[in-house]
């Protein structure tokens, strides 16, 4: 049988649940609507690389809506499971933030993304998927998603701290 302090601790890992899900569904989500801008003329091989450009620039929208929908979700459920809905929320945007940026740094770098008359800055895949600004959107997501975590973290230790637990880190014990 559980313990007590083991069972409040899994209250709430149903909003682990719900965002778990909603991860999966804006990945498929993007994956749907990447294929439904297809354009015949401007597939995989042609240069400049829309087919490339539009999958990533929709997967973006995709997840930047996702991270919208997490970001409601954690906040409905942070005063009553604080740590499952900022573990939520860092991982939404540390796994969703570096789409999003990238999706940013296509709508800046082209015009009539989703027509057939699109143009971009960038002449051939290579260009495209070695871009500094696509590189560095991947990292910044990261940094970003580590900085929510790290400001969440302290946030927790200082409301601990302030009730009357002692500090928790490395060398001290667990209440």
């Amino acid at each position: 049988m559980m313990s007590c302090k083991t069972k409040n601790e899994l209250r709430g890992w149903w909003v682990l649940l719900v965002i778990v899900a909603l991860f999966v569904a804006g990945s498929l989500a993007g994956v749907y609507f990447g294929n439904q801008a297809f354009v015949p003329s401007q597939g995989p091989g042609v240069s400049p690389p829309f087919y490339s450009i539009r999958r990533d620039y929709i997967d973006g929208i995709c997840r930047g809506v996702t991270l919208l929908i997490i970001m409601m979700v954690s906040k409905l459920a942070w005063k009553r499971y604080p740590d499952y809905a900022g573990m939520g929320l860092w991982m939404g945007v540390l796994w969703m933030g570096g789409g999003i940026l990238k999706s940013i740094v296509i709508a800046f770098n082209t015009t009539n993304i989703l027509s057939p008359l699109a143009e971009s800055s960038w002449a051939t895949f290579t260009d495209y998927f070695r871009d500094p600004m696509i590189q560095a959107s991947r990292w910044v997501g990261i940094i970003l998603g580590l900085a929510i975590f790290y400001m969440i973290r302290r946030r927790k230790i200082s409301q601990q701290a302030g009730a009357g637990y002692p500090p928790q880190g490395v060398g001290s014990p667990d209440p």
